[in-house]
């Protein structure tokens, strides 16, 4: 099955970097893609160094997962939603939306299941206070954060690249005031809980 999953995602690598017939602004997407790929490769080595491949898995898995639904910006997303982009064309923001369920099934599911693999480290035990202490407003704002800046970011490369769209309109302005007050309240949400475990969050 672990085989598998890497075939699968070398697979993907391979043909996301297939550079035939594509638009400039799908070609930065790709190298955004190259960028993310590379940390979670080296993210995956060095917890398969410390716990086995297996469990190194695991753990490059649920930290993924972390980054989609409780940090405010879409960088994991990107590591599927790319892909997703240059293949069947879907909009960064829908496949935002989709990874972020996917990824909070996946952390609920670990959480009822794998608690005690979770509880092993920093990151895990984040996810645990987050559930036990019912802040879900921090999964909440950082979702609602990461789609606004999915759906920014498809705008302001098409701007930049094209510049064939206005990108000051009333629709993004109102995006973009989404994205600043969910970013802004995922912090404080992320404040309070850390008040109340005092979990040194950045440590993995």
């Amino acid at each position: 099955m672990l085989t598998y999953f890497i075939v699968l995602f070398i697979i993907i690598i391979i043909y996301t970097n297939i550079y035939k017939d594509i638009d400039p602004i799908l070609e930065t997407k790709i190298k955004i893609f190259n960028t993310i790929s590379i940390f979670f490769i080296i993210l995956l080595l060095y917890l398969s160094i410390l716990h086995g491949f297996k469990n190194g898995l695991f753990k490059t898995f649920i930290i993924w997962c972390i980054f989609v639904i409780a940090t405010p910006i879409p960088e994991a997303g990107l590591l599927v939603s790319i892909p997703l982009k240059r293949m069947l064309n879907i909009e960064l923001a829908i496949s935002q939306i989709m990874l972020s369920i996917i990824a909070l099934f996946c952390i609920f599911y670990s959480y009822i299941y794998f608690k005690n693999y979770l509880n092993k480290d920093t990151y895990g035990k984040f996810i645990i206070k987050i559930i036990e202490f019912g802040e879900f407003s921090i999964f909440i704002s950082s979702i609602i954060a990461s789609i606004s800046m999915s759906y920014l970011i498809d705008i302001f490369l098409t701007h930049i690249l094209i510049k064939k769209i206005n990108f000051i309109t009333y629709k993004n302005l109102f995006v973009l005031i989404i994205f600043v007050f969910s970013f802004l309240y995922f912090f404080y949400s992320l404040n309070k809980i850390y008040n109340v475990t005092k979990l040194p969050f950045s440590s993995i």
